[in-house]
């Protein structure tokens, strides 16, 4: 009996939460479709020829808006989701470079894996409600973030929200002025 016991108390504790197997469900989805070719990429390019600027050096800043197919089972019908399900960005200025991607579902950020090489760390947040449920940073898996994990967490969750407001901005501007490939 004492052996079953411990035997379901470590299964318990070894179980990933219910948000990360959905989050991790989730990307693969997008990964796929992005693999498959069922996406639509609005890239927006800043200095995208890497020219120089004095007291910075060479710089570019690229951000593209992955957006999928909706569901055509579900309440909203068939046709291309308005808000991006995944955003990637990428920057450097001068030689340090820095990466990160934002899973989305509608507007609610669920997972960030943040490249950044001045740290030399590799983070990667997940998200339900706008609470963060676990954060790994390096190797180290924060279940419970601490105070400092979610700081860390709420700082990811806080770029990932501007990513959002401005990718609606450029959706509606390029939208409004016909710049964005129709569909077929």
């Amino acid at each position: 009996m004492v052996l079953f016991t411990a035997l379901s108390l470590s299964l318990a504790w070894s179980a990933e939460p219910v948000e990360v197997v959905q989050v991790r469900a989730q990307w693969t989805d997008v990964t796929a479709r992005i693999a498959a070719g069922e996406v639509v990429v609005t890239t927006v390019d800043f200095n995208a020829n890497k020219a120089s600027f004095p007291a910075v050096g060479t710089w570019s800043h690229r951000v593209e808006l992955i957006r999928t197919w909706r569901d055509p089972e579900r309440a909203e019908g068939p046709g291309l989701n308005e808000l991006p399900t995944k955003i990637v960005e990428t920057a450097s200025v001068a030689a340090p470079a820095w990466k990160g991607e934002y899973l989305y579902d509608g507007s609610r950020l669920r997972f960030a894996v943040v490249e950044d090489p001045e740290r030399g760390v590799i983070r990667a947040y997940y998200d339900t409600q706008g609470k963060p449920v676990r954060l790994v940073v390096g190797s180290t898996v924060h279940d419970q973030p601490g105070a400092g994990e979610r700081a860390t967490a709420q700082a990811i969750a806080a770029h990932g929200g501007e990513l959002m407001d401005r990718a609606r901005v450029v959706l509606a501007f390029a939208e409004d002025h016909g710049a964005l490939a129709q569909p077929r």
